[in-house]
């Protein structure tokens, strides 16, 4: 949770503070440390997520619950005093990998009735997230009424601080409800058990008429987590909530290709099958390092991993021409982008539905454009660095355009975006700390 001044902070830094502050960016974390008082390895509630933000070189951090999946939108419920939030991670060990988010947030929604105290009702706030899948985990919130009574037993999730210090793991707690009204539930702590700073805004799982439900947030308690933790009820603001995430979202191009791309969703085999490719991870991790508008440094990174492009670029045919073609620009999917290498020289031609297809641009090939592929390579090892290489590829690269009021995105930001999603498969996969 929590502490006091709304989910105190560390006690190097106990002022008006929201939410906790965490350690210096590039300190490692000590990895035997727990998460809430008295509890264990939290491995079952794949719907408990760790939310952060970078601030200079801090971290601060709150605990989160997937409530609801629409469309390409995932909506995590956290307690209002956790405001600031940038990132979101899931995972059992999620702390361990803060330089590779698995989402940003995109949209936040505190609750207008807060008053700003620890102890104020409707601490409780909306996160919204694109690239959300079908797949992902959900707990909803309770109905009403929740019917829980002090004879309820909870179990209380989340990354917070424990006896021995900060925080590295998901850990629970169950625990039986000592108080109740209408605004709170509380739980007695002096058992050694409960929550503390850095779950805040973490879930309170019941069940409710036979569904695991969400019916309270991790809100404050006392300031040494010893005595007791309250936390926000959901069932006061079920209406507010049901406003947020029950209505109709507008799907986009973007929403649609982050919910592809991300983990689970729809072209996460053809994004694997890259990232298990040496040259096409090398590639991704090229140009995820060029200088925004560099063309020559994309150009560069194609020319040193020339066997990899294929798969790079097979993504986007999976995303754009596939997954989301109804949203997306897809007038030059299916051009065939023919590359002549010899060991002197490159040169690239694509085809004319390539360039001239209706709503080309400049990042499809459109009037005056180059072409929208980048796999010119020297010295190709799979012709031996001569001959003629055919590449066929969507090679639109129009993520963002159809629905947007910006122009269509040009080729280099769209492999810039692919190097990010497989820079980011790879840190998640290697376990890359910050």
């Amino acid at each position: 949770m929590r502490r006091l001044y709304a989910l105190g902070c560390l006690a190097l830094s106990l002022s008006a503070c929201a939410v906790e502050s965490r350690a210096p960016v590039d300190e490692q974390i000590a990895a035997n440390q727990e998460e809430i008082f008295g509890g264990t390895v939290d491995s079952g509630n794949a719907a408990t997520v760790f939310l952060y933000a970078i601030n200079g070189q801090f971290v601060e951090q709150c605990t989160g619950t997937l409530i609801k999946v629409n469309g390409s939108y995932g909506y995590i419920l956290t307690a209002h005093h956790c405001e600031g939030m940038q990132y979101i991670k899931f995972g059992t060990n999620a702390p361990q990998q803060l330089n590779a988010p698995d989402f940003q947030v995109d949209q936040d929604y505190p609750h207008p009735n807060y008053g700003g105290q620890a102890g104020d009702a409707h601490d409780l706030r909306i996160l919204r997230f694109q690239g959300a899948n079908p797949g992902m985990t959900v707990v909803p919130v309770t109905t009403n009424p929740d019917g829980v009574t002090t004879q309820t037993m909870v179990d209380i999730s989340g990354y917070g601080l424990t006896e021995s210090g900060d925080s590295t793991t998901r850990r629970h707690v169950t625990m039986k409800l000592s108080k109740v009204n209408s605004q709170f539930l509380e739980v007695n702590q002096t058992t050694g058990k409960g929550s503390c700073s850095g779950d805040s805004g973490g879930p309170w799982y019941a069940d409710v008429n036979g569904v695991k439900s969400v019916v309270a947030v991790t809100s404050y308690g006392d300031q040494n987590c010893v005595q007791y933790g309250d936390g926000g009820r959901v069932q006061l603001d079920l209406s507010w909530i049901q406003g947020i995430i029950g209505g109709t979202v507008m799907e986009t191009c973007d929403s649609c290709f982050a919910s592809a791309t991300s983990d689970g969703g729809a072209c996460g085999a053809t994004i694997d099958a890259c990232f298990n490719d040496q040259a096409c991870s090398d590639l991704a991790d090229c140009i995820y390092n060029c200088p925004a508008n560099d063309q020559a440094c994309v150009n560069t990174c194609a020319s040193a991993s020339p066997t990899g492009v294929d798969k790079y670029n097979a993504i986007y045919d999976c995303a754009i021409c596939d997954t989301c073609s109804s949203l997306c620009d897809t007038s030059s999917c299916g051009g065939t982008t023919t590359t002549t290498t010899n060991a002197a020289t490159t040169t690239s031609t694509t085809d004319a539905a390539a360039t001239t297809g209706a709503g080309g641009s400049a990042a499809t090939g459109g009037a005056g454009g180059a072409p929208a592929d980048d796999s010119t390579s020297a010295g190709d090892p799979a012709d031996g660095g001569n001959g003629t290489k055919t590449i066929t590829t969507c090679v639109a690269c129009a993520v963002g355009s159809s629905n947007d009021s910006d122009s269509a995105v040009a080729t280099l930001a769209c492999l810039a975006g692919l190097g990010i999603v497989i820079a980011r498969r790879r840190r998640q996969s290697s376990g890359i700390r910050a």
